[in-house]
């Protein structure tokens, strides 16, 4: 199960937190400096459209390497998480500045998506999508959230590293009262119950046998990614260990295997995570019909035999809402 952001965790890496990962190229360079300074350029290039040549040099600097598109912020090597915690600020005071000025949703849709993409936080294509799928979510919480607090706390709660640490505003008190005795159960002569997990399938049905393996967004070997470089870059049939999903065929394949090889089976769990990762294109109607296919799949597969299925985190969307 791969980590994808709440709704706030959502905003924020999306808006800023992984803009600012680049480690820091010159000598003696002061990170909180650095931050103040590029709030101010940032609303220059805002107001008058044009990016100053110190904006140029910021962007030059901390820009994303394209090798950390889809890493998870917590493990972006150091100094990029201390530069990344050091710089999210601005970012997000910038795009709530954006939307306080007029309320404009689509105005700061725009900017989120510029900046994004001046960045290089991902390709236009992801953080359009991003941007579409985390913007009504976003919006209300600047609406509902002091800006300071949601400022203060958002990079906390999505790097939570040493540098940015996020702090609880409650805790929650609880008697564990005494450990009990361990008893060890004895063994019975009940019949036993044969029980199938299946979990984090991830079935992608835009997954392209021979497509693009590494394609420079956070998953790949999908439909209009492109062509790969070589052959050593095409996506396989059964699908691929790199930052690529499981086409149908392999989830077919593997509950017909299960199937035949388990003669007994009296339930199957299935927990959750059939959808893609391809978070930035996903809906409820996408997720909605993904979802009854992989339940045909089962049911098709195992007929009588009752299967009890959960949603992971990936199943809503946004993810994890």
């Amino acid at each position: 199960m791969m980590f994808q952001p709440t709704v706030v965790s959502g905003f924020i890496l999306l808006i800023c937190s992984s803009v600012f990962a680049q480690s820091i190229k010159a000598q003696g360079i002061s990170l909180h400096e650095d931050s103040e300074e590029l709030h101010q350029e940032l609303i220059k290039q805002r107001l008058s459209g044009v990016i100053t040549p110190r904006l140029q040099q910021l962007v030059a600097q901390y820009s994303i390497p394209t090798e950390l598109h889809g890493v998870e912020i917590k493990d972006f090597p150091q100094p990029y998480i201390t530069a990344t915690c050091s710089l999210c600020k601005p970012l997000v005071k910038e795009v709530l500045a954006v939307y306080n000025e007029r309320k404009d949703a689509q105005e700061t849709r725009d900017r989120v998506i510029t900046l994004c993409v001046l960045f290089n936080v991902e390709t236009r294509e992801v953080c359009t999508g991003l941007v579409d799928v985390y913007l009504e979510s976003a919006l209300y919480l600047a609406e509902h959230v002091n800006n300071d607090t949601l400022i203060d706390g958002v990079c906390g709660l999505v790097i939570n590293s040493d540098d940015c640490h996020f702090q609880d505003e409650w805790t929650v008190e609880v008697d564990l009262g005494t450990k009990p005795d361990v008893v060890t159960p004895a063994i019975s002569d009940s019949p036993t119950v044969t029980i199938v997990q299946v979990t984090d399938i991830h079935y992608d049905p835009k997954y392209t046998s021979g497509g693009n393996a590494v394609c420079g967004e956070p998953t790949c070997c999908r439909i209009a990614q492109g062509s790969p470089a070589d052959e050593s870059s095409a996506a396989g049939y059964w699908g691929d260990y790199r930052d690529c999903d499981m086409p149908l065929q392999t989830v077919t394949d593997m509950l017909t295997h299960i199937k035949q090889t388990h003669q007994k089976i009296d339930y199957v769990y299935f927990t959750g995570d059939i959808i893609d990762h391809g978070v930035w294109e996903t809906s409820q109607e996408f997720n909605t019909r993904v979802i009854k296919e992989v339940v045909q799949e089962f049911n098709d597969t195992f007929g009588d035999i009752p299967v009890i299925f959960t949603l992971g985190n990936h199943e809503p969307t946004p993810v994890n809402m």
